[in-house]
Parts: structure tokens; sequence; C-alpha cells
């Protein structure tokens, strides 16, 4: 299992020598619903399910293993799987979650401000709460919305990197180049050219 992680991961293990896997991302803030309260810890972590939930990890495999049939039918499976464990969880939970709400209002080159403005809380408890709920701060959580945006643009327009940056609230080019070299471990031009065919994000929610 992967906890949420706050920079371009790709998914590759050549231990696995099927012919077809099966992957389950959740939405920010899924994952706290579902497994643990505090997203801040599994940040940038691979975990065993086992070692967080056990008898989930047991009913997820024997759902895969009992398949026969369409895989519309596999899907709703494991969807009765995960969808029996959620967990109701305390009030910082339930403000992260109006916050996540909030933040559709604040545009891609807002700040944390803005965001505590929005939803009239002060910046650190905007931090306390979306650390909990997604592992990253207010400012980590509105870069990667940034990031991901940009990378859906270098995917799917023909914007120069000058323009996509201006577009996302850049002051500079080199600080876009920068900050995105960090979040996919390579620049811009490098991720149109070799990795975009690899990205197909359209169902993020940030």
């Amino acid at each position: 299992m992967w906890g949420p992680f706050d920079e371009l991961t790709t998914v590759e293990d050549p231990a696995f020598d099927v012919q077809a896997r099966c992957f389950v991302e959740f939405q920010p803030g899924g994952l706290s619903r579902l497994l643990y309260p505090n997203s801040r810890e599994l940040l940038n972590r691979k975990i065993d399910l086992g070692v967080l939930d056990r008898d989930l990890e047991l009913r997820l495999a024997g759902a895969m293993e009992d398949f026969e049939g369409s895989v519309e039918a596999l899907v709703s499976a494991l969807d009765n799987c995960l969808l029996g464990r959620l967990k109701r969880h305390g009030d910082h939970l339930v403000r992260g979650w109006g916050l996540l709400t909030a933040l559709r209002n604040v545009p891609l080159d807002g700040t944390v401000e803005d965001l505590a403005r929005e939803v009239r809380y002060s910046s650190r408890h905007v931090n306390r709460y979306l650390h909990a709920l997604t592992g990253v701060s207010g400012k980590g959580y509105l870069r990667l919305r940034r990031l991901n945006r940009a990378a859906q643009l270098l995917k799917g327009s023909d914007r120069t990197v000058e323009g996509i940056a201006l577009s996302l609230g850049y002051y500079d080019t080199a600080h876009f180049v920068h900050d995105f070299a960090r979040y996919a471990g390579l620049s811009p031009a490098r991720y149109r050219k070799n990795m975009s065919d690899f990205y197909n994000e359209s169902l993020k929610r940030f």
C-alpha cells in the first residue's frame, strides 16, 4: 500500500510477473476515511496493508481469488470490501473535508491565507487539518495542485513552458522549472517529451 505522495511517482515493480494488476487510488483525503486517521505519518511511504488492517487485506485478497465473470463484478466486490471499512473520525477530519471542498474556490495561484479567509480559520488551523487529512500542509497541497495542473497542461496542450508557468501564477519560468523538477524528477520539457504519455490524471480532484 502506498501512502500519500507529494511528488510524481511511477508504479513499477519487476517482481510482478502477471498479466494484469488492479489499482485502487484514493482522492486526496480518502485514505484517512478508510484506514488511518493521520495521513501525515504515511507521507511518501510504502507499507504492507496487513500492518494497518489485516482483515481488509484478507477480504480484498479473497475477492480477487473468488473473481469469476466480468471486470465490473470484480470492481463491485472490491467496492463492497472498501465501503464496509469506512470509518467515522474526529472533528479535525470533518473540518479537513470542509477545507478540501473550500479549496475548489481558491484560484490555482492562491495562498494558504486565501484559503484561511475562505473558511474563516487561522492559517495554523488550516495546516493542522490538512496535514491530518492529506499528509501535507496547506502550502504543500496548493503546490501539488498547481503542479498536477502543470502536468495536465504539458500533456494536453501546446502551450509553452513559459505560458504554463505564467498561467499558474509563477513569477518567472526558472522558479516553475525548479519546482516541477522537484515534483516530477525531470524538467517540464523532458517530461512533455518522455513522460506525458504515462500520465493520466483526468479524475484527480485537486
